[in-house]
Order: structure tokens, then sequence, then C-alpha cells
């Protein structure tokens, strides 16, 4: 089974944080697309709140991290920027993760996939959350998903260059859903869509049902989606 550039979250967790910064970004809308922005004075501002905190518990810089909070619940497609400035500000205070959370899904990156994203590209950069329609799936893949949810992930530069791979970085990401009537938490799975349109189980996903969230991790971008087995 092509498992290639998944890894599971079990090797893939953070350190335990001290503390979580929660900031709160207003999305623009164009039609049915959500854009926000992550600048680098609200990220420095969030940083210093978490130095303060992490000094007084006796903790590293980065056992911290910073959550965006955005409201796309409306959205079909959401663009969260990274300026230049504001990846520079992460690193350069060693922030452990770095995410947003939207009414899409909620995604974060580790300070390893930052690094890797820097060393792939030095200009301003864009992770876009995208909601695939199963239609454009092939019958077997539809089959296996149903109508659950499905969603494209890509990390792209200003010039338009695709970041895919992070190296040793790690990509976690966590999508809504419901249990429906019948459905068991353990037969749920997330599957990535491969490059010929195979549905390819991701190992380790993991269903909360006090969130209602199924996650997982990875070190590479592509289509996921929301699957059941039995």
């Amino acid at each position: 089974e092509d498992n290639s550039g998944i890894t599971p979250p079990g090797a893939t967790e953070l350190p335990k944080t001290s503390t979580k910064t929660i900031t709160t970004v207003k999305a623009k809308y164009q039609g049915d697309k959500a854009t926000a922005t992550l600048s680098s004075s609200v990220a420095n501002s969030a940083i210093k709140r978490q130095q303060a905190e992490a000094k007084k518990n006796g903790k590293e810089t980065d056992d911290v991290a910073i959550t965006v909070k955005v409201d796309t619940k409306k959205a079909k497609e959401f663009a969260f920027n990274l300026p230049k400035a504001t990846i520079a500000e992460l690193m350069k205070n060693r922030v452990g993760e770095v995410g947003v959370s939207s009414g899409m899904v909620t995604t974060s990156l580790d300070l390893n996939a930052l690094k890797e994203i820097r060393k792939q590209s030095t200009k301003d950069i864009t992770i876009t959350i995208t909601k695939v329609n199963a239609n454009d799936l092939s019958a077997s893949t539809k089959k296996k998903i149903g109508k659950r949810p499905i969603y494209g992930f890509s990390i792209t530069d200003k010039t338009g260059k695709k970041i895919t791979k992070f190296g040793k970085g790690k990509i976690r990401v966590s999508i809504p859903y419901k249990l429906a009537a019948k459905e068991k938490a353990d037969n749920l799975v997330i599957y990535y869509i491969n490059a010929n349109g195979k549905a390819v189980e991701v190992p380790n996903s993991v269903y909360s049902r006090e969130s209602k969230t199924i996650s997982f991790a990875t070190n590479h971008l592509s289509k996921f989606a929301v699957g059941y087995k039995g």
C-alpha cells in the first residue's frame, strides 16, 4: 500500500505546550473565497505574550504555539497568508507551532516545516484550503468517501511556486466531522487522494468525540478526505 509521505500522528506530536496563544484575525471575502493574513506585528505581540508566560512557567519558547482563529464557514476556499516577515519572526523566536483554525479545518505547521518552507522559498507564503467536489473523483474513490468532507491543501509562494514536501517538518490537520447514525468512530479513516486519483488510507488518524474532529499528521500536501471502513 502506498503510504509514502505520510507520518502517523503519534510520531509527530509536539511537546506539551505551556501556553497556546489564540489570536483572532478577520477574514476578507471575495465571493466564496476568504483570505486572512498573520502580520509580523500580530505574530510578534503573540510571541511576546508567550515568552513571558513560558518564562514564568520555566519552559522553553519552542514549547509554545500560536493558533490564528478565522471564521470562514461561508467560504469554499480559504487562503491564509504568512508574509516572509512573519515567518522570520516565528523562526527567530523558535515558536514550536503555528496554526490556523477556520470554519473548515484546523491546520498547523511545526518549526521544522517552517524551516523547510524557508529553504524552498524566501517569499511570502499562502496556505490554501479548498472544499473539493466529490464529483471530481473516480467512482471507486467516491464509493469509499460517500458524502463525507474532502479538502485540498496547498502551500505556494508569491510567485505561485508550489511547496508540497516538508522534510522532517510536520503538518497536522483536524477536520470537523459529526458521526452519522450507526457510524462507529473506530471505523472512520482519512484518505489522501494520490496523483492517480486513488484513495490511500492515512495510518493512525484519530477521532475525538469531544471536539467532533478527525486528526492526522503528514509531511506532504494533497487532497484529504474522511472515509469509513465497515
